[in-house]
């Protein structure tokens, strides 16, 4: 009887830590609700300032960890911006080499969580990418502005899973 005691009280003191949901970043304990600007965006590729400040805001509400409120409401303030928009070439006809048949987008995003409540006060900053890969149409140019938010929103998931879970 002591045996299957002491066996019981072993293995529900094996999940005595355990919390359901995940685990915010210690600095973000205080933060329920997040104000997002629109993006900065220091690339040359027009309009998406306003695709990376749409993919996160879908991703933080996707996620349910914050709320998105107006800056009056809102604990701190989440910066973004658009610091890279890459193209590569991962695959090329076989007939001529220098014509790509695949291309690869990658987009790096930086993003800072600042305090409302301390002015000034950074809680969390960071880099995230996300990448889409396509294949080269007759209208180049169209391709990558379609694979363009399919990376922003590979990255914005990136960016929430640092600040809701701290991976």
């Amino acid at each position: 009887m002591k045996i299957l005691l002491c066996f019981l009280a072993l293995s529900l003191a094996s999940c005595g830590g355990y919390k359901l949901g995940g685990q915010r970043p210690s600095e973000m304990t205080g933060v329920s609700a997040l104000s997002i600007p629109m993006a900065k965006n220091e690339t040359l590729v027009p309009r998406a300032a306003p695709l990376a400040t749409n993919s996160l805001i879908d991703a933080i509400t996707r996620d349910g960890s914050y709320a998105v409120r107006d800056i009056e409401n809102a604990q701190a303030i989440l910066k973004l911006s658009l610091d890279r928009v890459d193209y590569r070439q991962n695959r090329s006809r076989r007939s001529d080499t220098l014509r790509p048949e695949e291309l690869e987008t990658r987009v790096r995003l930086r993003y800072q969580i600042v305090s409302l409540t301390e002015p000034g006060k950074v809680l969390l900053s960071g880099n995230a990418t996300g990448t889409s890969r396509f294949f080269a149409d007759e209208d180049l140019q169209k391709s990558r502005d379609n694979a363009l938010p399919d990376a922003l929103r590979r990255a914005a998931l990136t960016v929430v899973s640092q600040i809701a879970d701290g991976v």
